[in-house]
């Protein structure tokens, strides 16, 4: 995926999972949830604009989860500028 920030290309991020252009899902196999994880993915809302993003966890004997909703979208119309 393209990140755009005033209409330039500023990067790429590599998703695993990408929903119906409203949730990214991120797979992860790590011993645990880490604080970076939780870093990288408000990076990754803040940059996209998409609007929900799980991180799955399979490196544990159970599966962890976490859901982050998008707190930086100032509005539904934003979602278009900024994924293309």
């Amino acid at each position: 995926m393209q990140v755009k920030f005033r209409g330039e290309t500023v990067g790429n991020f590599i998703i695993d999972i990408y929903v119906e252009e409203k949730v990214l899902i991120e797979i992860r196999v790590a011993s645990s949830l880490k604080k970076e994880f939780y870093a990288q993915t408000i990076s990754y809302l803040k940059a996209t604009g998409i609007e929900v993003r799980v991180l799955v966890n399979f490196g544990t004997s159970r599966i962890e989860y976490r859901r982050f909703d998008n707190k930086f979208i100032e509005s539904k119309s934003i979602l278009s500028t900024l994924i293309e």
